[in-house]
């Protein structure tokens, strides 16, 4: 699923039939996702589509703060690197 996921959406910037830019579904799982455009970073979230979590979309947010703050350093480095 991840590997469609990276073919479909960030290879071929295919949106796999989302009426969200930052969602879709594939078979019994829904993605949501967000970009990190600074840092080259996609934080992705698969859950079990029969289970609403209403809270995915604040918690990709959360996560990216959290990543960028704790690992800004670093993430500069790698991306001068590339």
């Amino acid at each position: 699923m991840l590997e469609r996921f990276i073919e479909d959406v960030l290879i071929e910037e295919n949106r796999l039939n989302s009426n969200d830019g930052n969602s879709s579904e594939m078979g019994a799982y829904a993605l949501q996702w967000s970009f990190l455009q600074d840092m080259n970073l996609v934080f992705v979230a698969i859950y079990q589509r029969i289970v609403p979590l209403l809270y995915i979309r604040e918690l990709l947010e959360e996560v990216k703060k959290v990543c960028f703050f704790h690992f800004i350093e670093f993430l500069s480095f790698m991306c001068r690197l590339f």
